[in-house]
């Protein structure tokens, strides 16, 4: 995972049991459930790839829609929303892998990404993966 620019303080790492989370063994998790986000620098954003794992009971595509929002910074300080499709990727006992990804409009010149995760989901029933964000070069 690359390192963020930003975050709120409600995160803390969890490195324990990667045989459970398809073997990651770097992943970021909210102490508490709470609206929590992570910035990362992101020039010229063209796609991004988000990999989250979701207990079975707060891994639905409904569920991750209206509690994970994906936006970008653009140059004049405004952030807007970047729509995602939700994969499914795998699934190991009451734990799923899955994908969060989108490609940003070329008319939106970014300079930062954000993950927020809003209050609703058990902080124990989700945990983030790797983050991909590949831009233009100036």
């Amino acid at each position: 995972m690359s390192r963020t620019s930003q975050e709120s303080e409600g995160w803390t790492y969890a490195t324990d049991s990667p045989e459970v989370f398809f073997g990651d063994e770097d992943r970021k998790m909210r102490v508490e459930d709470s609206t929590e986000y992570l910035v990362w620098e992101a020039v010229n954003l063209r796609e991004f790839s988000v990999t989250v794992y979701a207990k079975v009971d707060a891994g639905t595509e409904d569920i991750i829609r209206r509690t994970v929002i994906l936006e970008g910074r653009q140059e004049d300080g405004t952030w807007v929303t970047l729509p995602y499709v939700v994969k499914h990727v795998d699934v190991s006992g009451e734990w799923y892998e899955l994908e969060l990804a989108g490609h940003v409009d070329p008319a939106v010149v970014t300079t930062e990404f954000r993950l927020t995760v809003k209050q609703g989901i058990p902080a124990d029933s989700w945990a983030l993966g790797q983050v991909v964000l590949r831009g233009l070069v100036d």
